[in-house]
C-alpha cells in the first residue's frame, strides 16, 4: 500500500506504522502495548490476519438477524394463508374462469416482455430504461399537478389529506426522477 511508513525499533522486526494494531485483551493502559507482529506482502508491512472467535455482540446481531428473518416469514405466511381463506380466489376463479386466464396471459407476456428484455445489448436495455423511467416520471408527475389543481377547487377534503396526497404523491415522483437521473449518468461499457 502507498504511505506505508516502515519503522524498526530496538531488537524488533519491521512493522507498519498504519497496519500495527494492539492484540485484543491486551490493553492495560501501559505505554508498551503488544502488537500483533507484521509480515511482508505485496510491498506493505501489514498482520497477518487473526482467526478470533465471534464476540459476544456479533453472536447477538446475527441472532436478532435470524429471529427478526424468521418473525418476518411466519407473518407473511399467516397472512397469505388468512388472505387465501378471506377471498376464496377458488371459489371466485371456478365462477368466473375467463378470469383466470386473464391472469395467465398477463403472467406469460410478462415473462416474454423481461425475456425480451435481458436479451437486448447493453446499450438497448439502457435506453429502454431511460425511455420507461422517464415516461414513468413525467406521467406521475402530469397526474400530481392535475389533481392537485382539481383537489385545490374541492372542499372536501381538508388540508392534512390535501398535504399528505401530495406529499405521496411528491415522493412517488422524485424518486422516479432521481432514478432517471442515475440511469443518464451511467454508462454503458
Amino acid at each position: 500500500m502507498a504511505g506505508c511508513e516502515p519503522r524498526r525499533g530496538f531488537g524488533e522486526q519491521m512493522k507498519c506504522v498504519r497496519h500495527q494494531r494492539p492484540i485484543a485483551g491486551v490493553d492495560d493502559g501501559s505505554p508498551f502495548r503488544s502488537f500483533v507482529p507484521t509480515v511482508l506482502t505485496r510491498g506493505c508491512l501489514s498482520p497477518p490476519p487473526l482467526s478470533l472467535p465471534l464476540g459476544h455482540t456479533t453472536r447477538m446481531k446475527k441472532l436478532s438477524v435470524i429471529i427478526a428473518v424468521t418473525l418476518f416469514a411466519v407473518f407473511a405466511i399467516a397472512d397469505l394463508v388468512h388472505d387465501f381463506m378471506t377471498n376464496d380466489p377458488v371459489h371466485y376463479f371456478s365462477e368466473q374462469p375467463h378470469q383466470l386466464l386473464v391472469v395467465a396471459v398477463v403472467a406469460v407476456v410478462g415473462g416474454l416482455v423481461a425475456f425480451l428484455f435481458y436479451r437486448l445489448s447493453p446499450h438497448c436495455q439502457r435506453r429502454v430504461k431511460l425511455v420507461t423511467m422517464g415516461s414513468a416520471a413525467s406521467f406521475v408527475t402530469v397526474c400530481g399537478v392535475y389533481f392537485g389543481y382539481q383537489f385545490l377547487h374541492l372542499s372536501v377534503f381538508g388540508g392534512y389529506t390535501l398535504a399528505l396526497a401530495f406529499l405521496c404523491v411528491g415522493t412517488i415522483a422524485a424518486l422516479l426522477w432521481f432514478e432517471f437521473y442515475q440511469i443518464c449518468r451511467s454508462r454503458v461499457l
